[in-house]
């Protein structure tokens, strides 16, 4: 419980006083712990919510993964800062699986080399491979069948989206 405490100031006041101000919980709170737990690693907040009623979801990345034993020491980071008798809150952190789509741009540079299915926008669909990616969109090598009998490999083509053109794009499990 954060107090805001005011001392007696001569005779005048009839103070101290103290007066109990509930935690609120919000994003950006639960953001600056976040901040502060992965500050120098290689880990990345994807996404965050806070509902009204105290429900926090946290989804976690890193350029090398993210465990569950980083799952658990994030959690005990945030618990240990919120207090559950001024607050009753709940708390869910969970590292991003693979059959999640691709949200962030770093989350395309971390999976460089991989396939990448992509939903666009207008509708439309495609398959590529990551050859790299940066702020404004992703460059891919896309297997074009060619059409001739005596090659029956595809050749790839370069290309490039950009994110605002993207509606989801998921990583293609590849066996």
């Amino acid at each position: 419980m954060c107090f805001l405490v005011r001392k007696r100031n001569g005779g005048g006041l009839t103070v101290p006083f103290i007066i109990g101000k509930k935690m609120k919980i919000t994003e950006e709170l639960i953001r600056k712990m976040i901040d502060t737990h992965v500050s120098g690693s290689d880990k990345f907040l994807v996404q965050l919510s806070v509902s009204p009623k105290g429900q926090i979801s946290v989804l976690m990345d890193g350029d090398s993964g993210f465990t569950i034993s980083d799952c658990v020491a994030l959690s005990r980071h945030i618990e240990h800062q919120l207090n559950r008798e001024e607050e009753d809150f709940s708390l869910e952190v969970s590292s991003y699986g693979v059959g999640n789509p691709l949200i962030l741009p770093r989350q395309f540079v971390k999976n460089s080399g991989r396939l990448l299915e992509v939903t666009f926008t207008d509708g439309g669909t495609s398959t590529g491979r990551i050859i790299s990616a940066d702020e404004q969109g992703v460059d891919v090598e896309i297997p074009v069948a060619k059409k001739s009998k005596a090659v029956k490999a595809a050749i790839p083509e370069t290309g490039r989206w950009e994110y605002s053109t993207i509606k989801e794009a998921l990583i293609k499990i590849e066996f």
